[in-house]
């Protein structure tokens, strides 16, 4: 795990010489073009966040090492972590709203069980407000990727800016509110954050939104 986090964070750091040299990197999964297909993008905001969380990522690994001692199951917890990394570095480099939805309920649902590693009763009744916090959050994001389907006709997210794009129409900002909605009640920030950190007091791995102490501040940036 600490292998191949850091070479996450270490190709994060290469991938700012190519993008200078080549430009925005769009790659099309099974040569299906936009709107239909999927996109995966590259640009200076997504390789931004892709150092961040990954570097971030490997800085959890190392602290981890210390604190998964008086646990035995150390390889789950670490399959976990690293289907979490997957689906956060597949939220900053899709190119549709869909695969945003998507790969955001990856990682919710490996840091539901994160939050509940420790299988004791007040571990899962922690898991399980985080997942009712989380599931209400996955309701708000996707009735907004809805909506925005049937003003646009599109997921694609440079389709979809070209066509909103001086448009002003009240499902639209509706669309827009519960998105942010969403996003901020699963990152757990203000006003959505006292929750989290009740939940985070009764865990013993604690969600991403609350992290250990020793990682707590570069988490927060993310």
């Amino acid at each position: 795990a600490a292998l191949s986090t850091l070479s996450l964070a270490i190709l994060s750091f290469v991938l700012i010489g190519q993008l200078k040299t080549h430009g925005i990197f769009v790659y099309t999964v099974g040569k299906w073009t936009p709107p239909w297909g999927i996109n995966l993008v590259l640009d200076g905001l997504s390789l931004l966040m892709l150092i961040i969380i990954n570097t971030v990522a490997f800085l959890v690994i190392i602290y981890s090492v210390s604190y998964m001692k008086k646990f035995t199951a150390k390889s789950r917890y670490y399959a976990l972590f690293l289907l979490m990394l997957a689906g956060m570095n597949g939220v900053v480099l899709t190119g549709d709203f869909f695969n945003l939805f998507v790969f955001s309920e990856i990682a919710a649902i490996s840091s539901y069980a994160l939050v509940a590693f420790g299988v004791e009763a007040e571990e899962l009744e922690a898991s399980f407000k985080y997942m009712v916090m989380g599931s209400i959050a996955s309701i708000l994001i996707l009735f907004s990727v809805g909506l925005l389907y049937g003003l646009t006709g599109s997921l694609n997210m440079a389709d979809v800016g070209r066509m909103i794009q001086g448009r002003r129409n009240v499902l639209l900002s509706f669309s827009m509110t519960l998105f942010l909605a969403g996003f901020g009640l699963k990152a757990a920030v203000i006003p959505f954050h006292a929750r989290v950190r009740r939940i985070k007091q009764e865990a013993i791995i604690t969600p991403p939104g609350n992290p250990p102490p020793g990682v707590r501040c570069p988490c927060s940036t993310i």
